[in-house]
């Protein structure tokens, strides 16, 4: 299916069987039908969408606009495919993971100097304001949510660690070292476990979310392989990378 310039982000609401593909050269976002895989809209964000959430519960889509002037997560209506609200974050946002189950999201922000340290932004889904913005390691890469645990983890790209905040409180829990340069995070909520992809090494990283404690550290092939992004299917238990070398590694 063709989309917009450059796709960045994809995230996919299940209950309305609708997908979300961010274009990052056409600063635009564009609505696939699952039932058709046909575009049916075409919505202008901003600057450089990249990450994108949807909040199935409330037929909401947030969209991080990477270089927006003023640093903007886009608000969608997943009824209308049009902007209903902008909110305002620390810094550059990249990455955006959405709590159904407390109507929070979480922002993954970086400075535009690589070294500089990144932000996290927790935003109420309800009011659209940013409630506590957290400290993170230099070269944020991408962050997760436990639903049912209210945890979320972000990775810390050039620290080479993630980080485990509680959803309650705002406050970093634990940072557990990774692999070399982790890219992507992903949860299971049904069994409690956090995949972390390590692009650096081509490893993935199993971490138990009681205890925060590493589990394995399995490779994806070799070094070159380039781990980039992780999802889990928790139903099946089965665990999806894709990685630069052009092949989809699957963890069973």
């Amino acid at each position: 299916m063709p989309v917009g310039g450059d796709a960045a982000g994809i995230a996919v609401n299940e209950l309305t069987g609708m997908v979300y593909v961010t274009n990052f050269d056409a600063k635009s976002v564009s609505v696939i039908s699952a039932l058709t895989n046909k575009v049916v809209a075409t919505i202008p964000v901003g600057s450089q969408p990249a990450g994108v959430a949807v909040d199935p519960l409330t037929n909401t889509v947030y969209v991080a606009n990477s270089r927006s002037s003023r640093h903007t997560v886009v608000v969608l209506s997943g009824q209308t495919n049009r902007a209903v609200a902008r909110i305002h974050v620390r810094s550059d946002p990249l990455s955006v993971a959405v709590d159904p189950l407390t109507d929070m999201i979480y922002v993954i922000g970086s400075n535009p100097h690589p070294t500089s340290q990144g932000t996290m932004s927790a935003v109420s889904g309800r009011t659209s304001r940013v409630l506590a913005t957290i400290p993170m390691g230099t070269g944020p890469g991408s962050v997760a949510v436990d639903p049912l645990t209210n945890t979320i983890y972000f990775t810390s790209n050039l620290g080479s660690t993630v980080s485990a905040v509680g959803g309650r409180t705002n406050k970093v829990l634990a940072t557990v070292p990774t692999g070399r340069a982790p890219s992507d995070v992903a949860v299971n909520p049904l069994t409690d476990t956090i995949y972390v992809a390590n692009s650096g090494d081509g490893t993935i990283l199993l971490i138990s979310g009681h205890g925060d404690t590493p589990l394995a550290t399995i490779s994806t092939g070799n070094a070159g392989s380039f781990p980039i992004a992780v999802a889990v299917n928790p139903l099946t238990n089965t665990t999806y990378v894709a990685n630069l070398s052009t092949v989809v590694s699957v963890l069973h």
